[in-house]
Parts: structure tokens; C-alpha cells; sequence
């Protein structure tokens, strides 16, 4: 049985060079997941006071795109042994295929996983801005565990038997135009959220304005301010990819498609979409008192001193 196989990338004619450059800036990126996402669950394991249903969110969150950067870190790495390799046995390449394909696969799963965790983070929000009387009463411990299960399964379940169809059923179109479906769903949905948590959080302003009430809404405009900061991470930085990914849909047949339109669509445009990973943690970091504390504690050498009653989105 043959092992080489002529993928889309093949026929686009491309040098080798540039596949290399590719490959060596999505292992730099991997790498750079693999050690925010690593910094990020020492910050939470650091940090005092920080509410156990939430923490388990950003941490899953922080795991899913941690095994995504070292997934894509090996992937990397074996792409560019395949490429720069000389002679192989027969057996050894296809055992370095099997496992580039399972690093995709890995890949794929938790970029999934990411944005449906992005998904849960704006649902559980919602229901904290919308019903905050019935909240603890509503999303219980079990509760989020379950969703959490729920949020880790599902796309193992959509992604395991691309390992077992043949390639004739699933093909590189079907694959893509699965990727643009899963993003527009995810998206539709994150949209209508945190739409409706701005304008709960608007109405609150107003009516503690109107009531002329000496409590801020602080707690409220942080929240809104985070939210904000995750959705358009995601959908500003995989945007290029989806809209990339429509056009080949729309030339259908790769061969169409000129080199430099195949590099950007896809390969440079997934690489930004890979970014977001390690927004995240930028934005967690950052944008969270308790987690800026730890840092500053980690970074400066001492203890963090963190009130008890302050706020984590």
C-alpha cells in the first residue's frame, strides 16, 4: 500500500521553504499556549479566596487550550521532521502519519472545546446578570460539573470518528465546511449572550441611577468589560480563518485556488485563530484583581495579600 498521499497542499505548488516557515511559527505558537496556559493555572492554584464553581471553568478552559498548544506543538514538530527527514522505512512513515493525524484530531477537539467553554462562561454569566436571586439556587456544583462532562464529550464524540470514516466520505470540503458551521453556531449563540448581559447591565445602571442609589454597578461594568474582551478575542482573531475557509468552499476545487491564496486561507489565518488561546489568559490575567495580585506575587518573588470580598468575574 502506497504511503505517500497527495494532499490539497501538494497541489498548490508551493516550496517546501515556506511549508517549513509555516510549521516553525506554528510550533513557536504552541509553545507559547502550552507556557500562558501553564502560567495561568499556577496563578489560579496562587491565588486566595476564588469562588470553587467558577475557578473550575477558567481552569478546564485553561487545560483544553493547554493540550491545544501541545498538541500543536508535536504537530509541529512532526511535520517539520516529515519535511526535513531524508529516507524512512515504509512502517516508520506511516507511524509518523498516524500520529500527525492524531495531533490533528487533538487539535481539533479543543479548539471545540475552547469555544464551547467560552460558550458555558457566557451562559453562566447570563443566568448570574439576569436571575441573580436564583443563581446559587439554579447553577449548582453538580450542575456545572455535568456541563463541564457535557462541554468535553460532545466534540470528542463529532471529532473521534473522522479517525475511522474513510477520506472518501469525509473529505477536505465536508471537513471544512463543518469547521465554518460549528463557528457560526458558537458565535450566533455567544452574540445573543452577551448582548443580552450588556443590556441587563445597562438596565441595572439606570435603575440604580434612577433610584439614586450610593452602590456603583462596578461588579456589573467589570463583568461586561471581560465578557467583552472574550467574545471579540474570539471573534476577531478566527475570523480571518472562517472567512478564508468560505472561500475555498466557494472555489471548492483547491487546485483553483493561486499559492498565495492557498497559504493564507490555510495555513497564516489558523495560526492568528491560534492567538486566542493565549488572549485568554491575557485577558483572565489582566483583567482580574485576585489574578494581577498572583502575578505581581509570582513575578516580584513575595506574598499576594488579596481582600476576601473582592470580585471574580
Amino acid at each position: 500500500m502506497e504511503t505517500t498521499q497527495v494532499t490539497p497542499a501538494a497541489k498548490s505548488g508551493v516550496s517546501t521553504d515556506i511549508y517549513d516557515t509555516i510549521y516553525c511559527f506554528k510550533l513557536v505558537i504552541g509553545l507559547a499556549i502550552l507556557v500562558s496556559n501553564s502560567f495561568l493555572l499556577l496563578l489560579v492554584y496562587k491565588t486566595p479566596h476564588l469562588s470553587s464553581i467558577s475557578t473550575r471553568i477558567v481552569v478546564s478552559l485553561s487545560v483544553a487550550d493547554l493540550l491545544f498548544g501541545l498538541s500543536s506543538l508535536l504537530d509541529g514538530a512532526l511535520v517539520l521532521s516529515r519535511y526535513t527527514g531524508t529516507s524512512r522505512t515504509r512502517g516508520a512513515a506511516n507511524n509518523q502519519y498516524r500520529l500527525s493525524l492524531a495531533m490533528t484530531v487533538c487539535q481539533e477537539w479543543t479548539v471545540f472545546v475552547s469555544s464551547m467553554h467560552t460558550l458555558v462562561i457566557g451562559i453562566d454569566r447570563c443566568v448570574a446578570v439576569m436571575l441573580p436571586l436564583r443563581y446559587q439556587a439554579l447553577v449548582t456544583e453538580f450542575r456545572r460539573d455535568a456541563t463541564l462532562v457535557v462541554t468535553w464529550l460532545t466534540p470528542l464524540v463529532l471529532v473521534v470518528p473522522f479517525l475511522f470514516v474513510k477520506e472518501s466520505l469525509v473529505t477536505f470540503e465536508v471537513r471544512l465546511f463543518i469547521k465554518v458551521a460549528l463557528y457560526v453556531a458558537i458565535a450566533s449563540c455567544m452574540l445573543t449572550i452577551y448582548t443580552k448581559i450588556g443590556v441587563a447591565a445597562l438596565e441595572q445602571r439606570r435603575r440604580i441611577q434612577a433610584a439614586e442609589q450610593n452602590a456603583p454597578p462596578e461588579r456589573v461594568s467589570r463583568l461586561t468589560l471581560v465578557l467583552g474582551a472574550v467574545l471579540g478575542s474570539y471573534l476577531l482573531l478566527w475570523l480571518p480563518a472562517i472567512v478564508g475557509i468560505l472561500g475555498i468552499i466557494y472555489f471548492y476545487q483547491i487546485p483553483r485556488l493561486p499559492p498565495a491564496g492557498w497559504l493564507l486561507t490555510v495555513y497564516w489565518t489558523p495560526l492568528l485563530g491560534m492567538l486566542n488561546s493565549v488572549a485568554n489568559v491575557v485577558i483572565y490575567s489582566l483583567m482580574n484583581s485576585k489574578y494581577r495580585r498572583a502575578m505581581v506575587a509570582i513575578c516580584c518573588g513575595g506574598d499576594q495579600d488579596v481582600p476576601a470580598g473582592s470580585s471574580h468575574p
